[in-house]
């Protein structure tokens, strides 16, 4: 709803219509002003009295209070401060010699060594503002043991020292501790280390009982009647600051206030001409729902003469009366504003041309700011037929969106399911392949060992018919048969060498192809099956040039071992292709290791690295540097899902440009179930 915003109800609530009702009776106009004028009355002295006044009453009590109760008690208060930081500073020293004579007790020192330390340290410490206070310490029986500013009298008896007033004060220390152990000794001496000046000091002693000693240092009361002086001073001139600042704030109040009455009467002619002026229709109510006020909108928008609508309840007057129904709402919201409770609605009437329109209405209660009682009732109303039309269209355009949202995700849906069955399709080729180029290379390998076997093999047969025609022809010699033996023996070793690689090679190509095809779980040794593995890839890299590695503890899993073969498969392959692809004899590591009760495996190759944007998208799918070159990008997307689907893993890649890639796959040694 548009209606008046909040500081305009406020303004008609002070300037438009006062409080219209009073103990049931309906007021005449005149009448509406006289709460306004027995204020007037109340209020009938000058306004810089009524708050000049005040202010300069409540200046002398804060002044009272502040000279004659707070001043005094800042110098005990800072006395006080005083004897508390020095007893506690005394304190402080006294366990000095507390620690001296424990080691005394323990045998770690002499009585006389503990003694000269503690003496040492405590004529040594030092501390106050210009950091020239200090401690001095005499025995119960007079004799000065350490004074840092009156070595003259270390070693003399001072019992009977007696300041500038003739008090013995060495003879009260010792009394002091005699009694209570420690206490407070007032007296005359000198300013810290100038022995022209004496004043009032304040000591506070404390004994040590051990070696009868008496530790002591003092605070001097010249000090704090000069700090005293100084916050005094500080207050003084606060005070004059303050004094200032109220007379000048209470002259620009009283100046204020003069400009506020010019600047009220200027508000109450603008609010009345916005109060006509606004778009929407208001209506000022009584408590009782009386019309008091109309505004220029409402009467060109319903028509009608003011003197008919005054004085009359608003659901009562002619502008309802074809709208029985408008009627009903009105008196409702009229008894609900009534109430203290705010009601608003919309409701449809045809206009002149037999259009609809739609208003939007609210009534609303005003209090009176002091009492807190309703004064009047606010009716606001605004055409809102064209927000109301697009809101319409709105409503039917999402209506509309929404089918063709749905439309749109349900074909969405298909293309997913077959873009999925695509991917699946895919990976599973990705896999087939990788398992035909294990053959293509395994066979490769077997090639090999098998036909030196053979070349062997036909060697010895013809090496065996020379031997038996010479046998049977008896031209055999020593050296022949010698030599026949020797070559024998060669041709069998190699034939056995290399069928036993071939024998080896086939067993491990048995036991990974396997493994790849079934995706069984079963029980293997970690290391072993990777170098199995690399046995069975060995074609892939051996005459590249490039060296593999593996290190690491053997570490017995429970888990798939055609998955693992499927990532070596692929992260030694992405290293081969994309890590070494400008690079001569690269490196290749593969560490396994225990970490948590996970087995680790450490990829790492020194090749070309990657930067971060090929890192940050390394698993997605279809993603590849090497599109041109036939690549499809699921390499590395397969490898993820196998390390976190099947094995239940993690795998972490760190790369830089340049410097090579590593790949940290961290698998439980136990691998959950996949019956899927």
């Amino acid at each position: 709803m548009y209606c008046l915003n909040e500081k305009s109800r406020d303004i008609a609530a002070f300037f438009i219509i006062p409080r219209q009702e009073e103990r049931g009776r309906i007021k005449s106009k005149e009448q509406l002003a006289m709460p306004q004028n027995r204020k007037k009355q109340i209020i009938s002295r000058p306004l810089w009295f009524r708050v000049a006044v005040p202010t300069v009453i409540s200046l002398l009590l804060f002044c009272y209070a502040l000279f004659f109760i707070h001043f005094p008690s800042i110098k005990t208060s800072l006395m006080d401060h005083k004897r508390a930081a020095v007893k506690n500073l005394v304190q402080a020293a006294w366990s000095i010699l507390e620690e001296q004579y424990l080691l005394e007790k323990k045998g770690q020192l002499s009585r006389d060594e503990a003694q000269r330390q503690a003496l040492g340290i405590i004529s040594s410490l030092r501390y106050g503002n210009e950091n020239k206070d200090y401690f001095w310490i005499n025995d119960q029986n007079g004799i000065m043991l350490s004074h840092p500013y009156r070595p003259d009298l270390v070693g003399s008896n001072v019992l009977h020292m007696q300041d500038s007033r003739g008090k013995q004060f060495i003879l009260e220390f010792v009394q002091t501790v005699k009694k209570k152990g420690a206490g407070f000794v007032e007296y005359m001496w000198q300013w810290k280390d100038d022995p022209a000046r004496v004043v009032p000091k304040i000591s506070y002693v404390k004994g040590f009982r051990p070696w009868g000693w008496i530790i002591g240092s003092g605070l001097y009361v010249d000090d704090v009647e000069a700090q005293a002086q100084k916050q005094v001073e500080e207050f003084g001139a606060v005070i004059g600051f303050v004094l200032s600042i109220g007379f000048l704030l209470a002259m620009i109040s009283v100046w204020q206030g003069k400009r506020a009455d010019r600047t009220l009467a200027a508000s109450r002619e603008k609010f009345q001409a916005i109060f006509n002026q606004t778009f929407q229709f208001i209506v000022i109510l009584s408590p009782s729902g009386i019309i008091q006020e109309i505004n220029k909108t409402a009467f060109e928008f319903y028509g009608g003469i003011e003197e008919d609508l005054l004085g009359k309840r608003l659901f009562e007057t002619t502008w309802w009366s074809p709208v029985p129904e408008m009627r009903k709402r009105l008196s409702e919201a009229v008894n609900k504003a009534t109430s203290g409770q705010m009601d608003r609605f919309e409701y449809k009437r045809s206009d002149s041309h037999e259009d609809m329109r739609v208003m939007d209405v609210s009534v609303k209660p005003v209090h009176d700011y002091e009492s807190g009682e309703i004064e009047y009732l606010v009716v606001e109303g605004r055409d809102i037929t064209d927000k109301w039309n697009a809101e319409q269209e709105l409503r039917w355009l999402n209506e509309e969106l929404e089918m063709r949202v749905q439309a749109r995700t349900m074909a969405l849906e298909k293309s997913l399911s077959s873009l999925k069955e695509t991917q699946d399709q895919l990976v599973e080729s990705e896999k087939m392949a990788s398992l035909g180029g294990l053959v293509a290379g395994v066979a490769h390998e077997i090639n090999t060992p098998l036909g030196i076997g053979v070349t062997t093999t036909s060697y010895l047969d013809q090496k065996i018919d020379e031997m038996l025609e010479k046998y049977e022809n008896e031209t055999i010699t020593r050296a022949d048969f010698e030599k026949f033996l020797h070559v024998s023996k060669e041709s069998a070793t190699s034939s056995l060498l290399n069928l036993t690689r071939a024998s080896e090679l086939i067993h491990s190509f048995k036991q990974v192809a396997a493994d790849q095809s079934s995706e069984s779980r079963r029980e293997f040794e970690l290391k072993s099956y990777l170098d199995e593995i690399l046995l069975s890839l060995h074609s892939m890299y051996k005459k590249s040039g490039h060296e593999v590695t593996i290190y690491g503890e053997e570490i017995e899993l429970k888990s798939y071992p055609g998955a693992i073969m499927q990532i070596m498969t692929n992260l030694l392959n992405n290293a081969l292709q994309h890590g070494f692809e400008e690079k001569k004899n690269g490196k290749i590591t593969i560490t396994t290791s225990r970490r948590d009760g996970m087995a680790v495996i450490k990829f790492a190759d020194d090749g070309a690295g990657m930067n971060e944007y090929v890192l940050k998208r390394i698993y997605e799918p279809f993603f590849t540097t090497k599109r041109s070159q036939g690549g499809a990008g699921l390499g590395m997307h397969v490898v993820y899902n196998l390390v976190n689907r099947t094995l239940g893993g993690t795998i972490q890649c760190s790369s830089t440009q340049g410097q090579g890639t590593v790949f940290n796959i961290s698998i439980p040694v136990d691998a959950p179930r996949n019956d899927t």
